[in-house]
């Protein structure tokens, strides 16, 4: 059988982090995908923030840089690897 995705999530960051709480940010310009991120991955333990906004993501992950990073790839104005290079 196979394994949910949120489960094997956590296992694999709880195993790469040991007692660190893991941070997840996820960037999206479609709004209803960001709440159907956080409903299939939020977890007990887990910070998971979410953005519509390119701009505001980076200004976030620079603040405190997080354990994972799910980018859109087509977003308004930039795309997914810009962000990921910014």
């Amino acid at each position: 059988t196979r394994l949910p995705q949120t489960l094997v999530l956590r296992c694999a960051l709880t195993k790469y982090l040991r007692h660190k709480v893991p941070r997840i940010v996820y960037l999206d310009d479609e709004t209803e995908l960001l709440e159907v991120f956080v409903d299939c991955f939020e977890l007990p333990g887990f910070i998971i923030e979410t953005y519509s906004d390119p701009q505001k993501a980076i200004a976030a992950i620079r603040r405190n840089r997080p354990d994972l990073v799910v980018l859109d790839y087509r977003l308004p104005g930039t795309t997914g690897d810009e962000v990921a290079l910014a």
